[in-house]
C-alpha cells in the first residue's frame, strides 16, 4: 500500500500517457462524451494519487509492468496541509474493485477523521475502470473533497491522518478488516445490521459447501429476537459468530441424525468475547451448544446450561439478555402427540465473572472438555404427576406399630417418615410420631411454630392411642413437612429425596429433640457407608460427587449399599473413573478391565450395547449362592453404559467362571 501527500503537479499530469488505455466500467460505448469525461477524471485522479514511476507504461513485458503496479495497491493520498484555514482538502484513493470499498472510504474520512464531527462534503466522485490490457484487472478510483474551517480542525486532521490513512488502506483491501475497524470505532444499529448481513453474505460466497441461503433465516431469527441493548453492546463480528455457529450446529445435527437417530450428539463451541456497556468493557465467554432430543419428555434450557457451567467454573454468572434458544423439528420425523421426539435444540449464552475479570485459557479448556458430557447428564426428564390418594390404612398401621415400641416412660419418641407427594415447587413428607405425653410436654404444633424453621409444617391430627402405666398417654401426631424443590435438585435435575430426608431428620431433631427414626435404620447404614467412601476418595484427590452417588445407589443387591466394605466399593469406583476417562479418549465400542486380589475379583465393562446388562445378569444368576456373592453396578454416562461387577469369596473357580461367562457373550 502507498499513502502520500501530493501537490498539484502539472509536470506529472503532462507526462501522464495512460488516458487512452483507460476503460470506464458500466458506461455505454455509445455515450462518447460521458466516457471521455470519465477517462479524463480517472486519468487526472490517478495522476494525483500514483507516483509517476508506478504508472503502467507500454512495454514488451506487460505482465511485469502490471505486477509492479498492482503490488503497491491501494494508493491513497491527499493535497497539501500547509495552508491557512479555511481551505479545501482533497483525498484520493485507487484500489482494486471491491464492493463497498468506497463506502468505507467515505465513512472513514467524513466520520472518523475528526471523531464526533461530520464534514460538509464539497465533492465526491468515484468510478470503476480497467486498463485496456486484459492483464490489469479491475480498479476503483475516487476523490473526496472537504473544507477545513479552522486551525483546530487542521491540527486534529494532522494528528489523525496517519492512523486513518493506514486503516483506509487496510479496509479497502479486505472486508474483514473493514468490519473490524468499524466495529472498534462503533456502528449504529442499522449499520451493525448491514455489517452483519454483509459478513453473512461473504461467508455464503466463501464457504458455499457449509452455508446455504437459509443461513439468512437464522440471522433474521436472532436479530429479531435480540434486544437493542444486545446489538449495542456487542460487535457485529461477535454476533456473526453466534449466528454462524447456530446454523452450522443445526446442519451437523441433521447430518448425524440421518446416520443414527437413536444416538445423542452434543455439540459445544466456546470462545472469548467482549461486551461494552456505558463505555465499560467486560470480558465474557460465549457458549454455543446443540443437542438432539431422544425422548418427548426431555427439557433443556439456558438455566440447565448455566448449572452445568457453574459446576466447573465458580464465581461466574449468566449475562442477562444473552440467551438465544432455537428448537427445530427434524425434517421427516413424526411427532407423537405433540412430544419433542424428532426435535433438536441450538442455544447460545454468555457468562461473565462476578468480579468482571478476564477468563484464562484453562477456563476455556475445562469448558470444552467437560461440557459435552455434562450437557447430556443435565437434560431434565419431565414426569407425569402422580395421582395417589392417601391410604388411611397405612397411617393407622404405622400408629399401631409405633405404639408397641413405647414401653417405658424414658422411651424417646418413635417416628416413621415417608415420602408423600410433590408439587411444581415443593415436595412433602408424611410424618407419624408417637411419644409418651408428660406434664411438661409442649405440643408439637407449638414447637414447630416457635422454631423459625425453613420447613413448612402442616398438622393433620393429634390423638391418644393408649396409656402407659395407666397414667401417661401415648400421643400420636400425624403431620406433613414440605421443602422447596430447588434446594434438592441434582445436576441432572432429579430430586434428591435421600438428601431431603436427612435434612428433615436433622431439622426435626433440632426442634423436637431426640427421636428414633423407625424406618431409617437401613438408610442410616447406607449414609454411613457412603460417608466413609467419600472420606477415602477425598484423601486420594478430587472426585465427581454426582457420579459417586449414581454409582453407589446402583449397587445391587440393595444390601450391598449397607454391608459391603468401603475399600471394595472404592476399588470398583476407581475402575469406573478410569473407564470413563479411557472412553473419552478412545470412544470404544466395547472394553473390559479386570482386577483380581485377595478380597474379590473386579470387572468393569464399557459398552454401547444397552442390552448387555440383562444378558450378563441372566448368565451370572447361578453364581449368586449368597446375597452378596456377586455385586453389580450400572452407570450410563454420555450415552455409554458402564457395567461393574464384584465377585466375592475365596473360591478361585467362581471367579474364573464369572469371567468365562462374561467373555462368551
Amino acid at each position: 500500500m502507498l499513502h502520500t501527500n501530493t501537490m498539484d503537479n502539472p509536470t506529472l499530469l503532462e507526462s501522464l500517457s495512460v488516458e487512452e488505455d483507460i476503460m470506464p466500467i458500466c458506461i455505454s460505448s455509445n455515450d462518447s462524451s460521458l466516457s471521455s469525461l470519465c477517462r479524463t477524471f480517472i486519468s487526472h485522479t490517478i495522476g494525483r494519487v500514483v507516483p509517476i514511476e508506478r504508472l503502467p507504461r507500454h512495454s514488451s513485458v506487460e505482465d511485469d509492468i502490471f505486477e509492479s503496479f498492482n503490488s503497491h495497491l491501494p494508493y491513497f493520498s491527499w493535497t497539501s496541509l500547509d495552508l491557512e484555514p479555511p481551505f479545501e482538502l482533497s483525498f484520493f484513493l485507487l484500489c482494486r474493485l471491491r464492493n463497498n470499498a468506497f463506502k468505507f472510504f467515505y465513512d472513514m474520512v467524513t466520520r472518523w477523521m475528526i471523531p464526533g464531527r461530520s464534514f460538509n462534503i464539497m465533492l465526491f466522485f468515484a468510478s470503476d475502470f480497467r486498463f485496456s490490457s486484459a492483464l490489469s484487472g479491475e480498479y476503483s478510483v475516487g476523490e473526496l473533497k472537504i473544507r477545513v474551517e479552522s486551525a483546530e480542525d487542521l491540527a486534529l486532521i494532522r494528528n489523525n491522518l496517519s492512523i486513518i490513512s493506514s486503516e483506509i488502506c487496510q479496509g479497502v483491501c479486505c472486508d474483514y478488516h473493514a468490519r473490524r475497524i468499524l466495529e472498534i470505532k462503533g456502528l449504529s444499529y442499522d449499520e451493525k445490521t448491514a455489517s452483519i448481513h454483509e459478513h453473512i453474505s461473504s461467508l455464503l460466497n466463501k464457504r458455499p459447501d457449509d452455508f446455504d441461503l437459509d443461513v439468512f433465516t437464522e440471522m433474521q431469527h436472532i436479530l429479531v429476537s435480540c434486544s437493542d441493548d444486545f446489538k449495542k453492546s456487542r460487535s457485529p463480528h461477535n454476533i456473526c459468530r453466534i449466528i454462524a455457529s447456530h446454523y452450522l450446529f443445526r446442519r451437523s445435527l441433521y447430518s448425524y441424525i440421518e446416520q443414527d437417530s437413536h444416538k445423542r450428539y452434543p455439540l459445544v463451541k466456546v470462545f472469548k468475547a467482549n461486551i461494552t456497556v456505558d463505555g465499560v468493557v467486560t470480558p465474557v465467554i460465549s457458549i454455543i451448544m446443540g443437542i438432539n432430543f431422544l425422548d418427548g419428555n426431555e427439557v433443556f434450557s439456558d438455566h440447565h446450561l448455566i448449572r452445568a457451567v457453574q459446576r466447573h467454573l465458580h464465581g461466574v454468572s449468566h449475562v442477562s439478555g444473552s440467551s438465544f434458544v432455537n428448537t427445530r423439528i427434524i425434517p421427516g420425523s413424526s411427532l407423537e402427540s405433540g412430544a419433542k421426539r424428532g426435535t433438536l435444540c441450538t442455544m447460545s449464552l454468555e457468562i461473565a465473572k462476578d468480579d468482571k475479570s478476564d477468563f484464562s485459557l484453562e477456563d476455556m479448556r475445562i469448558l470444552r472438555r467437560e461440557l459435552p458430557d455434562d450437557i447430556i447428564n443435565t437434560i431434565e426428564q419431565l414426569m407425569h404427576p402422580l395421582f395417589m390418594p392417601h391410604n388411611e390404612e397405612e397411617t393407622m398401621h404405622d400408629i399401631m406399630t409405633l405404639s408397641t415400641q413405647l414401653r417405658y416412660l424414658r422411651d424417646i419418641p418413635q417416628v416413621i417418615i415417608t415420602f408423600d407427594k410433590q408439587s411444581r415447587s415443593a415436595f412433602t413428607f408424611s410424618i407419624v410420631m408417637l411419644r409418651v405425653l408428660k406434664k411438661d410436654s409442649v405440643p408439637i404444633k407449638k414447637l414447630f411454630r416457635d422454631s423459625d424453621t425453613f420447613m413448612t409444617f402442616v398438622p393433620d391430627r393429634v390423638k391418644t392411642v393408649g396409656m402407659l402405666r395407666k397414667r401417661y398417654p401415648k400421643e400420636a401426631n400425624v403431620f406433613s413437612i414440605s421443602l422447596k424443590k430447588r434446594d434438592f435438585l441434582r445436576s441432572d435435575h432429579s430430586l434428591d429425596v435421600a438428601k431431603a430426608r436427612r435434612v428433615v431428620v436433622s431439622e426435626m431433631s433440632r426442634i423436637v429433640g431426640d427421636f428414633r427414626d423407625y424406618n431409617g435404620g437401613m438408610i442410616m447404614k447406607q449414609n454411613e457407608l457412603l460417608s466413609s467412601l467419600r472420606e477415602m476418595l477425598s484423601a486420594d484427590g478430587k472426585y465427581n460427587e454426582f457420579l459417586l452417588e449414581n454409582f453407589f445407589y446402583s449397587l445391587t443387591p440393595i444390601m450391598a449399599r449397607a454391608l459391603l466394605t468401603p475399600h471394595l466399593i472404592k476399588t470398583l469406583f476407581t475402575m469406573l473413573i478410569e473407564a470413563i476417562e479411557d472412553n473419552a479418549l478412545n470412544k470404544s465400542v466395547f472394553a473390559m478391565k479386570t482386577q483380581d486380589n485377595d478380597d474379590a475379583l473386579f470387572v468393569m465393562i464399557t459398552t454401547n450395547d444397552h442390552s448387555l446388562k440383562e444378558k450378563i445378569a441372566y448368565v451370572l444368576e447361578p453364581l449368586q449362592t449368597s446375597s452378596l456373592q456377586v455385586i453389580s453396578s450400572f452407570i450410563k454416562s454420555a450415552e455409554t453404559s458402564y457395567l461393574g461387577y464384584i465377585c466375592r469369596g475365596d473360591d478361585p473357580s467362581h471367579r474364573k467362571k464369572l469371567l468365562s461367562l462374561i467373555t462368551k457373550l
